[in-house]
């Protein structure tokens, strides 16, 4: 890479830096990041700690200490919080502001509504898709007036 070529997130490429020094600021960037979008989407998606816990199969105490950036998840656990959000580990770690992750021609905002959509009870399905169908015909009724 050319001192001239952005790197994964954003900054310039320094050709002078010891490359283990380079992987440190990087790593410590992607830990900043993995830290807040997980402490935003338990908060976003109004989920308990323990409840994101008992998901991924750690302790409550491991989830206060990645909050906190005390400990880092292994491999195995990022993919399971990845899969619980249904968002990119390259959303989680810092390098793509798409929250969700795109699953064929669906937009970002369709997926996300489905991700929802999934996690809510039969019942709760059957609500929303009365309340999505009630919003449509107002809209529709609108347009058709124009």
């Amino acid at each position: 890479m050319s001192i001239y070529e952005k790197n994964d997130y954003g900054t310039f490429a320094d050709d002078t830096k010891d490359p283990e020094t380079e992987k440190e600021e990087n790593f410590r960037e992607a830990e900043k990041h993995f830290t807040a979008r997980l402490n935003k989407l338990l908060v976003d998606r109004d989920i308990m700690k323990q409840d994101l816990a008992d998901a991924i199969g750690v302790s409550p105490s491991s989830v206060s200490g990645y909050l906190a950036g005390n400990h880092h998840p292994d491999m195995a656990t990022l993919l399971a919080i990845s899969n619980f959000f249904d968002v990119s580990l390259d959303y989680l770690f810092g390098k793509t502001e798409y929250t969700y992750i795109y699953k064929g021609k669906q937009s970002p905002t369709e997926n996300e509504m489905l991700g929802y959509f999934r996690k809510l009870s039969e019942k709760r399905q059957h609500e929303f898709l009365g309340e999505v169908r009630c919003i449509y015909k107002a809209d529709k009724k609108t347009i058709d007036k124009k």
